[in-house]
């Protein structure tokens, strides 16, 4: 079972997330446990977006450059 948990806070325009993924094999197998974080500040629609809106925008922004990073390791 793979499980991905996202914190996000916003504090002072900034936000601040960090994703912990953990890999579980299974009973007496140890599990896989990987992290990271990001800062970045709101964008002119996150200040003007609902804070649903602006979480999920975050997010996404966050997941496109995680991606990004990884495609262009994969391909070094």
């Amino acid at each position: 079972m793979v499980t991905l948990n996202i914190h996000v806070r916003q504090d002072l325009g900034q936000w601040s997330l960090t994703a912990v993924l953990v890999e579980d094999y299974g009973a007496g197998l140890e599990p896989d446990v990987s992290s990271t974080s990001w800062q970045g500040p709101l964008t002119g629609p996150e200040w003007d977006a609902g804070p649903l809106e602006a979480v999920l925008s975050a997010v996404a922004r966050w997941s496109g450059m995680t991606i990004d990073g990884f495609e262009h390791a994969r391909l070094a």
